[in-house]
Order: C-alpha cells, then sequence, then structure tokens
C-alpha cells in the first residue's frame, strides 16, 4: 500500500511585500508499508519542513499530498485531517515523555487510546517494549533512563496506537554513536510489517539500515542510493 505520495511539491514563505523564499520545490516521493526511506540534508535544508509537510502540520503551496490513498490539502475538512494523524507517529529530537508514570503505563495508556481494551493493551505493551529492547525498565520512571532508552520509550508510545507512518526528525541528535547505531539498528528491524517510516537526518553513515535514501539540496530532492538485499 501507497502510504506516502508527494508530487511536484513545493513550499515558500513570503519574506516581504515583492520577495518570496522557496523552501522547497518539485519535491516527488512515493513510500509504500513497510519501507524505510532516509532524508539526508544539512541544517536548514527544508528537512524538517518536507516532514512536517508530510504530517499535515503544514501544506504545500504548489503540489500533491496524499496519504494512505487520501489527497491533502488547506481545503481538506479538519475532521479528515484529525483521522490521518492519528495513524501518524512523529518522533522528534527530544521527545516529551510525562514523568509520573512508569514507562509501562505510559505505552499502556497509548495503546487503549488506539481502542483497544486493557487487556490487550498490556500484551500490546509487554510485546513493544520487548521488541525495542526496553522491558526491563518497564517500571522506571522515564528521567531515570539515557537519551538513547528514552528515545525508544517514545518510539514504544507510537507503536502502541498502531500507526501506519513513522516520521523522524532527527531522532539521534542529542545521542552519542553507540546510542544511536543501536537505535537505528532496532528501528531497522522494523522494516518488512505495515509501518512505512521516513526519517530526516544528516548523518549518511546510517544509510545502511535503510532501504531508500534521498539527499536534500537546495530545496530538491534527490535520489541517492537504494539498498540491494543479497
Amino acid at each position: 500500500m501507497e502510504v506516502v505520495r508527494l508530487k511536484n511539491v513545493g513550499y515558500e514563505v513570503r519574506i516581504r511585500e515583492n520577495y518570496k523564499k522557496i523552501i522547497l520545490k518539485n519535491i516527488s516521493l512515493s513510500v509504500n508499508s513497510g519501507e524505510f526511506h532516509l532524508i539526508m540534508g544539512s541544517s536548514g535544508s527544508g528537512k524538517t519542513t518536507l516532514l512536517q509537510i508530510i504530517c499535515t502540520l503544514l501544506f504545500p503551496t504548489s503540489g500533491e499530498v496524499s496519504l494512505l490513498g487520501k489527497k491533502v490539502n488547506v481545503d481538506t475538512p479538519p475532521h479528515e485531517i484529525f483521522n490521518l494523524r492519528k495513524h501518524i507517529g512523529y518522533l522528534f529530537q527530544s521527545p516529551f515523555i510525562p514523568s509520573h508514570i512508569s514507562i509501562f503505563e505510559y505505552v499502556q495508556i497509548q495503546s487503549q487510546l488506539s481502542g483497544v481494551g486493557a487487556k490487550t493493551a498490556i500484551s500490546n505493551s509487554t510485546d513493544i517494549l520487548q521488541r525495542l529492547e526496553i522491558h526491563k525498565f518497564k517500571d522506571k520512571k522515564p528521567h531515570l533512563l539515557s537519551g538513547g532508552e528514552r528515545q525508544r520509550v517514545a518510539l514504544a508510545a507510537i507503536l502502541a496506537r498502531n500507526a501506519k507512518l513513522l516520521l523522524l526528525d532527527e531522532p539521534t541528535g542529542s545521542l552519542d554513536q553507540e546510542n544511536s547505531l543501536n537505535f537505528w539498528d532496532i528501528l531497522s528491524k522494523l522494516k518488512g510489517s505495515e509501518l512505512a517510516i521516513v526519517a530526516a537526518s544528516h548523518d549518511s553513515t546510517i544509510r545502511s539500515f535503510v532501504d531508500d535514501s534521498h539527499q536534500l539540496r537546495f530545496g530538491s530532492l534527490n535520489f541517492q542510493t537504494k539498498k540491494i538485499e543479497n
């Protein structure tokens, strides 16, 4: 299933009356269920803007956006946008995690928000924490964890909501190299599921973990490499 489809997407902002700044231009991208795409680019290249367009926080000034088979634009009714956002998880570099409840309680609550009952939520949360290798921390409060562990908790919360699209904006930007590689390795194990993943990063060393990588430069997106399985 095609989860994300961008066709000739552009985004510009008006700086003053007779001057517009072009952030993105003619961006085309297709992401299917089970695929892991990497958007590379330096700071200020437009990576965050592109992710915000994909998650409907921004709307393009030109081109077309389709999410989960539905066209989305500035005229799309709010309730349709809301329903689409329920299927999208957005992981920031420093995600907010409540400090007053345990990790397991937090993930369980997120699972129940997807509409399942308490017993199913407990089972789902246990499975997700084990898959992300943080089940041993289930009774701890978030502030007792390392940066890399907190990122995995935030990821667990997104998976618990049964998201179909995962967007990551420099999720390892504040982690050391070891924790960063561990995070990407765990994330790459989600490939082949129903989840579509689009990550933005300036770190080219993680290309070995993804299916397709693209370079965002001067507002344009260029296809870089496609991973070839042996």
